[in-house]
């Protein structure tokens, strides 16, 4: 049921598509029952789909996830004394529930099609498919009988090095993903299952558990509605009459022939209206558009982003938003590209036009940006000498350093002439103003002596004395 999780490079689970982070609170231990476990301190996080728990001193190795499908019920038990908050997860113990893997199939008992099931599907609870090839819909004794599903780690010989397909049993290297001979989805494998027992407890040792516990409740019941109303709209009523022509080689013709139908309809209606399309040209521009932007914060890893109603408290939401703002660095590479230093301002406008309506205020940016170095994050904030703050990536050499080395190995008729604040925005990629400031700094400091020429301010190497 607990499967591990990737995590982003700020300690955060990976979303997958269309899922959206709900709340999140930090210091929760997971209790087996009543008995204690290794997930003794990190932090939880409630999804659309998932319940995920990210541990504080090993995320790499105690990370896992929970698919909400899984829970059958839940439980609060409120603080008393020194007794902590705690949500009580009752979990589905039915061996014909169970969820399949992102590259399970199934074929079709009427075509022999290979269908592949989608993500998230349930044994059970979830609307049956319908076979791409024929359309007819899938029973769950056909599925169960067909499936092709990855094995589980532990079934696989744990001495063996190598990866074999279970569709082809060709044995593949360990770190493919796709099988070498057949194409086969190998990515499965990675989701080792990890066994917490049919009830878990979460111990909030920070408070937060009611806040929490009332999110997970509306999330559960969302859930059950999106399922109840898929299956409503996905079971459909076979009429006696026509069910003989809705099967076999029939049947395949006749969705052949239906897709050229539509097909022409709608070239017919496409061409009939160009002429108020291209009237409309403008309009349809600006939807675009909208929808690019929408589509560059998804991309960019901000498509959910946190919110003070999905924090708990100031300090949740401080700690969450300097791990989305590092997220937001690292899948847009907007850092990288100014050469790993931006000041702050620039920053808040950057962020805040990725994230659409959803601003952060200027002291809530550069709080969480403060809190960065301290949560181990690969950024901090930095006071320059003029006052004004910079955004930059996490380096152990310093800056003055660094310009002094790169200046070191300039060639003697450039060290002879020295260089300009052009000349360092251009080499480290700075901008013009965070290039200034720090030759600025490193001449303050006595690493660096300036030529105040007409033209430009010129800075070499300080041979005279030595820095302070």
């Amino acid at each position: 049921m607990w499967r591990r999780i990737s995590l982003t490079i700020s300690k955060t689970p990976t979303l997958q598509d269309n899922e959206k982070l709900r709340a999140s609170e930090q210091n929760v231990c997971l209790y087996k029952g009543n008995q204690g476990s290794k997930y003794k301190k990190g932090w939880i996080y409630l999804t659309d789909h998932r319940l995920c728990y990210v541990d504080d001193d090993r995320p790499e190795d105690y990370s896992i996830g929970l698919d909400l499908s899984q829970i059958e019920s839940t439980e609060y038990t409120a603080k008393f004394v020194r007794s902590s908050g705690k949500i009580t997860l009752a979990l589905r113990h039915d061996q014909a529930v169970e969820e399949a893997t992102v590259d399970s199939t199934w074929v079709c008992p009427i075509c022999t099609f290979s269908n592949q099931l989608s993500k998230g599907f349930v044994f059970g609870r979830s609307a049956l498919p319908t076979c791409l090839n024929c359309g007819v819909l899938a029973s769950l004794e056909a599925i169960q009988a067909s499936s092709i599903s990855q094995p589980s780690p532990a079934a696989i010989d744990s001495q063996s090095k190598e990866t074999v397909c279970p569709r082809c049993t060709f044995s593949n290297h360990p770190s493919l993903v796709e099988c070498e001979m057949c194409g086969f989805l190998l990515k499965a494998k990675t989701e080792t299952k990890v066994s917490l027992g049919e009830t878990v407890k979460l111990s909030f040792r920070s408070g937060g558990s009611r806040q929490f516990y009332g999110k997970l409740g509306e999330v559960l019941e969302e859930s059950k509605e999106t399922i109840a109303q898929t299956s409503k709209t996905s079971t459909p009523v076979l009429d006696t009459d026509t069910m003989a022509i809705k099967f076999g080689i029939h049947s395949i013709e006749e969705a052949a022939n239906s897709k050229h139908v539509k097909g022409d309809a709608v070239m017919v209606e496409a061409f009939a209206d160009l002429r108020a399309l291209m009237s409309r040209a403008e309009e349809v521009i600006k939807l675009v558009e909208a929808y690019g932007n929408s589509d560059l914060a998804i991309s960019l890893g901000i498509g959910t982003s946190i919110s003070r109603e999905t924090a708990s408290g100031k300090k949740t939401f401080y700690h969450q938003l300097a791990r989305e703002l590092t997220d937001f660095f690292d899948s847009s590479k907007i850092l990288s590209k100014e050469g790993g230093a931006m000041t702050l301002h620039d920053v808040y406008a950057v962020y805040n036009r990725s994230r659409g309506i959803e601003l952060v205020s200027p002291h809530d940016l550069r709080t969480a940006v403060e809190l960065a170095d301290d949560l181990g994050l690969p950024i901090r904030l930095r006071k320059l000498h003029s006052g004004v703050f910079i955004v930059e990536e996490k380096l152990y050499i310093p800056t003055h350093e660094r310009l002094v080395q790169w200046m070191s190995r300039l060639e003697p008729w450039q060290a002879d002439t020295g260089v300009s604040a052009q000349d360092v925005s251009n080499h480290f990629g700075w901008s013009i103003y965070i290039a200034t400031e720090e030759l600025e700094s490193a001449d303050l400091k006595g690493h660096l002596c300036r030529d105040e020429q007409p033209q430009a301010v010129r800075y070499f190497v300080n041979q005279i004395c030595v820095p302070v």
